[in-house]
């Protein structure tokens, strides 16, 4: 989310950082060491020729190969007068949901833990379902510490005691 401060246009451009952290756009404020500086635009960085290396305008759902980029918003006042100023920038990633499936989960008396076998950043939720088997008084499943690796379960019976269980999961996540 931008934040604007005065009403302008804008343009949002993307450029892939062939070589890594030196040829990010640095700013003022240039007294500072950590900065460089500017080139006499103060937008642009010298680029290679190539395509992956310059700003190009972003496109909605443009597809991006793996890298490091860098994005960029070029404001304009509207009348050449006013400065189009902005108050507050907010980047939000939206990550990939992501889906596992557990099936035939054997639960062992006490308790134990499920590790997921795909990476995930942040798990929102494990549906949990117990199966009839023979030989197990569990009449329900419990969820419990539940995180990005995995999630613990256990089985109760009637009286509320840990018993071993078989269960299926749909956990989802991104």
């Amino acid at each position: 989310m931008v934040f604007t401060k005065s009403t302008g246009t804008y343009q949002w451009f993307i450029k892939k950082v062939p070589t890594g952290d030196a040829d990010l756009i640095y700013k003022t404020p240039t007294s500072d060491a950590f900065y460089e500086t500017p080139t006499t635009d103060l937008f642009y960085r010298s680029t290679s020729p190539d395509i992956d290396g310059e700003f190009h305008p972003l496109a909605p759902y443009e597809k991006l190969n793996a890298g490091i980029y860098e994005l960029g918003v070029r404001l304009k006042s509207i009348d050449g007068v006013d400065k189009a100023e902005i108050n507050d920038v907010d980047v939000i990633i939206d990550y990939p949901d992501l889906f596992e499936l557990v099936d035939n989960f054997n639960v062992p008396s006490g308790g134990g833990r499920f590790s997921l076998t795909q990476t995930f950043r942040k798990v929102t939720s494990v549906n949990l379902t117990l199966q009839a088997q023979a030989g197990s008084d569990a009449i329900t499943a419990r969820l419990d510490q539940k995180d990005k690796n995995g999630f613990n379960v256990s089985c109760l019976d009637k009286d509320g005691n840990t018993t071993n269980g078989l269960v299926d999961a749909i956990v989802a996540g991104y």
